[in-house]
């Protein structure tokens, strides 16, 4: 080899260092080196022994400062280590390497060591000697989470005095055991009762009856969602039990004996009535809860005893039997208990007449009204909250009963507020004012504020207040801004001129924001007065449309743009437009964006989201977060750490989320005052990507709940406990609440929100080579099939998104808005997003991210696309425009 003198011997300044050399003279220095290799190592890294040197090359090249660099930096050229920055020329005079080899300057001339021996640093570590410690958190442990708005079981006996009497247990089909008698003519048998045999098939059905179909006064329910348990084994136990039993019954004509003994109860309940003994006849009464003609499935066993309980469970067990009448009989039944009710009000006895139109007749709304009529206002709100009456109506009686918190609580959990407002309104209540009032400050505490001013505006004497919260709006920008301006200058016309100069702004941007915001402004101002602010307004308006539609084709309707121009009641415009020549819709290409390797951060992102206003949201780690403008300015930077994003619809709020252990460290951020407070720490488990402001659904194992963001502990103001398997995946919208069970029928249910009802249920997967990844809030489902042999498909309904070999992985969770789809694919050496239309088979977008970095993540909403990765970039796409409005590198 042809002896080189370099002309440099070291690197200087700053470089990508691709690796590091350490010379090992001694066990001392073999030890330091050791130390230092350790610190630098990463998958993906290599170390060699060489000549007395210990070199590491690491995964990949890192800009370092020289004289700060932890031993001999290196850089790769080729086959080479370079330890000294060598030209073409020198390189050239060395002999050609085949395979990787270190080059370094020793006495002013150049030496190669060939790097053959590999080394294992995890030979290294010696963990023979080490003791395991016991693990403690360095934090206390999550509470319980509490639910908040739990429904109560309702003890008449107590709520009434001690003037009603309890009730039987063993009542229901009793007259469908009396109709069967009378239909089967008289049966020979005596007065015996049942026998020891069948008190024993009785106890073994109660004891086969599954704990949630066992009504119990002394519990109260856990779940505001009733009835979504799905039968099991027991349940089918119980049925058969119960059909051998009530068979071997009526086979063996031991029926008649009960028959005949239920019959001369019966007899005695009715003249009690009919000789106005109240007291005992209610004691004995038989509660008429079904229907003329209704057949028990399975009536019940033993004798019919006098009440010892009076607990009215709020959700009765749908394994329930019913009471099954002959027309006649229940038509004569009703008749004789209303002439009981009515003689008990005569008597002015209205606990006694409550408890006859609620237990025995179940007439609940007439009882729950009555109740009202007569000032008991806290029993009717319990009574109506248990039974499921209409929300609106118990949050009515909750305020009426001076219970306000109970109030807003179920306002916040059902969205009940215009019901309850409209039913004080009709009772010409001043308690309406009260209430909107009320929900306005809660509405404004969760960030509403545009809410909060159609709330509010009502209450004359409080309109100060919504002047105050129109500001706040406008001030945060984007498209909230934009109806609030339309809705300000309706409401109160005087504000033109001062707002003009930011009118003119707006439907001048020429941005991608500016044409969003020119929507929400005049779709909102076709819902206001047409006075003259808002209709010169209106005018400007139409010329902003005509000069978008030809500057970026078919943006607007033809139809939206007449009738704004109607509004505007300009007949020169109107006949102007008609000359106007309507733009073809342009055709949409395939936006393609590649960051390269080498284009990169130094802060890795977690997490991001793009606000309402054009501003950014970052998720930092452990460094906590930042607010930044479109350009990458720092608006503020909060010191709370923060993996996870949880971002408000109105895009003020947001909650952090980091995860320690098995615990969740949450933190609540108010983007409008720009700060940052540690909020709790609740248990692990999956939760959706966005919130109201008020309620964040969170899902822990076999557990649906609400929790109320506004509460200073982690509680839940809605709770479905039980499901048939754990949640795998939430999706949320405005309307709409999707889960994905992990079951072997991959199961999704589909609620309305803000009413949280239940409202689909079905299979998301109908194949077992079909994996279902994720659920949009609609219930629409994103799979990956893999019944090909050396191939993976990702699927959405009957349509292949993508198909790559067995050894291309899905990065992350996919997401599904209303009308996109986006998933992330690993492609060689580059993570790849992808962005499809849901309606059609249409790919709007491919992201490529080049270098060997974690898996990026995006976020999905119905305006922007987010993109980030470990390396620090932060690419926002705009759905709409279909161009990029923030390129970023933190």
């Amino acid at each position: 080899m042809t002896l080189l003198c370099p002309r440099e011997v070291v690197h200087r300044g700053v470089i990508e260092a691709a690796g590091y050399c350490f010379a090992v003279l001694n066990a001392a220095d073999e030890a330091a080196a050791r130390a230092r290799i350790l610190e630098l190592w990463e998958p993906g890294a290599s170390v060699w022994r060489a000549d007395g040197l210990l070199v590491i090359e690491l995964a990949g090249a890192r800009t370092v400062r020289v004289e700060l660099s932890p031993g001999l930096p290196l850089v790769r050229e080729g086959h080479w280590l370079l330890a000294a920055p060598l030209g073409a020329d020198e390189l050239a005079a060395l002999q050609p390497a085949r395979e990787l080899s270190l080059v370094r300057v020793v006495g002013g001339q150049a030496v190669v060591s060939t790097l053959g021996e590999r080394v294992s640093p995890g030979s290294w570590i010696g963990v023979a000697n080490w003791s395991l410690m016991p693990a403690r958190a360095l934090f206390s442990p999550p509470k319980a989470i509490a639910l908040m708005a739990v429904v109560e079981p309702v003890d008449v006996r107590e709520a009434l005095g001690a003037a009603v009497l309890p009730r039987a247990d063993e009542v229901d089909g009793l007259v469908a055991r009396v109709r069967e008698l009378n239909e089967g003519g008289p049966l020979a048998g005596g007065d015996a009762g049942p026998g020891l045999g069948h008190k024993l098939l009785e106890a073994a059905v109660s004891w086969f009856a599954p704990a949630s179909s066992r009504p119990s006064s002394a519990s109260s329910p856990a779940s505001d969602q009733p009835g979504e348990r799905a039968a099991g084994p027991l349940d089918s136990l119980k049925d058969w039990i119960n059909r051998r039993a009530w068979a071997f019954l009526r086979v063996s004509r031991l029926n008649a004996l009960l028959g005949r003994q239920h019959a001369r109860q019966l007899e005695r309940m009715m003249q009690m009535f009919e000789q106005g003994d109240l007291s005992q006849a209610l004691r004995h009464a038989i509660p008429l809860n079904g229907q003329a003609g209704d057949r028990p499935s399975f009536p019940s066993f033993g004798a019919w005893e006098a009440r010892d309980s009076l607990a009215i469970v709020p959700y009765r067990s749908t394994n329930a039997t019913t009471l099954g009448l002959a027309d006649e009989l229940f038509s004569d039944l009703r008749q004789m208990y209303r002439r009981a009710f009515e003689e008990l009000v005569r008597r002015k006895q209205i606990d006694e007449a409550a408890f006859l139109l609620l237990e025995l007749l179940g007439d609940v709304d007439e009882g729950v009204e009555f109740l009202e009529q007569h000032g008991r206002f806290e029993l009717a709100a319990r009574v109506a909250e248990a039974r499921g009456l209409a929300p609106g109506l118990v949050v009515r009686l909750w305020f009426l009963a001076g219970n306000v918190e109970r109030a807003l609580l179920i306002v916040r959990r059902s969205g009940a507020f215009a019901d309850a407002v409209l039913r004080l309104e009709r009772s010409k209540d001043d308690m309406a004012d009260a209430l909107r009032s009320l929900w306005a400050k809660t509405l404004v505490e969760s960030g509403d504020f545009a809410q909060a001013v159609e709330v509010i505006w009502p209450v004359e004497h409080a309109r100060h207040l919504a002047a105050g919260w129109m500001d706040c709006v406008l001030e945060g920008g984007g498209s909230a801004a934009a109806r609030m301006l339309a809705r300000k200058i309706g409401l109160m016309p005087e504000s033109f001129s001062h707002h003009q100069d930011q009118l003119v702004a707006m439907l001048d941007d020429e941005g991608p924001d500016g044409l969003t915001a020119r929507r929400a402004l005049l779709t909102s101002l076709l819902a206001q007065p047409a006075h003259a602010q808002c209709v010169a307004v209106a005018r400007a308006g139409v010329r902003a449309m005509v000069r978008d539609n030809a500057r970026q084709g078919a943006v607007w309707e033809k139809s939206r743009i007449e009738a704004v121009a109607k509004y505007a009641r300009d007949q020169a415009l109107t006949t102007d437009l008609r000359r106007v020549a309507e733009q073809p819709a342009r055709a949409r290409e395939l936006f393609c964006y590649l960051a390269g390797a080498s284009d990169r951060g130094t802060l890795a992102i977690f997490d991001a989201a793009r606000l309402p206003d054009g501003r950014l949201l970052v998720a930092l780690g452990e460094l906590g977060a930042r607010l930044l403008t479109a350009d990458g300015r720092t608006v503020v930077h909060f010191d709370e750490p923060t993996e996870r994003l949880v971002i408000s619809d109105h895009g003020d709020r947001a909650l952090g989320v980091v995860k320690r252990g098995e615990v969740l460290r949450l933190t609540r951020f108010d983007l409008r005052a720009r700060t940052a407070r540690r909020w709790t720490n609740a248990p692990s488990g999956r939760f959706c990507e966005g919130y109201d402001g008020q309620m964040w659904f969170f899902a822990r194992g076999d557990e649906l709940m609400g929790i109320d963001t506004l509460a200073e502990s982690f509680g839940a103001l809605w709770h479905v406990p039980d499901l048939v398997a754990s949640v795998a995946v939430l999706a949320r919208s405005a309307l709409q609440l999707s889960i994905l069970l992990a079951s072997d029928d991959a199961q999704c249910w589909t609620y309305e929100l803000p009413q949280l009802v239940l409202r689909d249920r079905k299979q998301a997967s109908q194949s077992n080579t079909v994996t279902v990844e994720s659920v949009s809030a609609d219930g629409a489902a994103l799979c990956m099939d893999y019944s090909l042999d050396e191939t993976v498909c990702v699927v959405y309904g009957d349509r292949v998104l993508w198909r790559g070999s067995e050894y291309d992985e899905l990065c992350s969770l996919p997401s599904l808005s209303e009308e996109h789809i986006a998933f992330c694919m690993r492609e060689g050496q580059r993570n790849v997003v992808y962005l499809e239309a849901r309606a059609r088979a249409q790919r709007l977008a491919r992201i490529e991210l080049d270098g060997l970095s974690s898996a990026p993540g995006h976020r999905l909403d119905a305006r922007t696309l987010c993109v980030w990765d470990a390396l620090g970039r932060l690419i926002v796409y705009d759905i709409e425009s279909s161009r990029l409005v923030a390129d970023l590198r933190l």
